[in-house]
């Protein structure tokens, strides 16, 4: 995209409810939820700023959003039941599973080698429901959710 001369053009495809995007730096990788992949999608990222897909590494759910930390792990919200969520958006009624998951990916001249995923949390929605987001940062989870407080948790 070039807002200032108001130009836009296909990146990617392919990708059904991107809901959150995130980059690794040190492997100059741009990384997308894709529900088509049941988890994430991986692309290089181009000189002329179209993505390469790499790679698709399911996790069997839907992702929700993504952040990474200064040491480029990948931080998850994942929604195990999707409906809850879309009936939470649409009527705000129902509590909403989450797991988060730590993801670190090995990538090598932009070849996905490994990935391991850990997962450091999970709630049913009852202890903290529809969880949006989360960060880490010095040792410590600090988890958003829509309807309460952020809650801070050491890791």
């Amino acid at each position: 995209i070039n807002l200032f001369d108001n130009i836009m053009f296909k990146a990617a495809s392919n990708l059904f409810f991107p809901k959150s995007i995130a980059y690794l730096h040190s492997a100059n990788i741009i990384v997308v939820t894709n529900l088509a992949a049941d988890g994430l999608s991986l692309f290089k990222r181009e000189t002329d700023a179209r993505l390469t897909k790499i790679a698709d590494i399911s996790l069997d759910f839907f992702v929700f959003s993504i952040n990474v930390d200064v040491d480029d792990t990948l931080w998850l919200v994942i929604h195990p039941v999707l409906h809850e969520s879309v009936e939470f958006f649409a009527q705000n009624t129902r509590n909403v599973a989450t797991r988060l998951f730590k993801l670190k990916v090995d990538i090598k001249n932009y070849r996905l080698v490994d990935y391991v995923a850990e997962e450091v949390f999970r709630t049913d929605g009852s202890l903290l429901n529809a969880v949006g987001s989360s960060v880490y940062f010095n040792q410590n989870l600090v988890i958003f959710s829509f309807v309460s407080d952020p809650k801070v948790c050491f890791i």
